[in-house]
């Protein structure tokens, strides 16, 4: 049997961003960044932050992030986060809100 499962969307903007690929040097460009909070109920209740990045003019990029608490915490010790996991996704999007803010300004953060 499948277990249930809900979306909630969080965020949902195109924002400018500057990509750096290993056979290429970096290049900007407009990519459209998703995340969503998806609540899973069976075989266990767990909550995971699906990040997804995509390009509208290039079909071939699309990169996605699952990232759930046992992850987080690995990440958390790794990048020195100061946020528990509940908290983590408003202040992504808070960041990401500021980046929109920043976007046409001669000096970004």
């Amino acid at each position: 049997m499948m277990g249930s499962s809900a979306v909630e969307k969080l965020f949902s903007r195109p924002l400018p961003v500057t990509a750096k690929f290993a056979e290429r040097e970096e290049r900007k460009q407009t990519v459209l960044i998703t995340l969503e909070m998806h609540s899973i109920t069976s075989p266990i209740h767990t909550k995971e932050l699906v990040v997804r990045l995509t390009d509208e003019t290039d079909l071939f990029f699309l990169y996605t992030l699952r990232l759930n608490e046992e992850d987080f915490q690995s990440l958390k010790v790794q990048q020195g986060l100061l946020v528990d996991f509940s908290a983590f996704p408003q202040r992504f999007v808070d960041l990401l809100e500021l980046c929109l803010q920043e976007q046409h300004k001669e000096s970004p953060k």
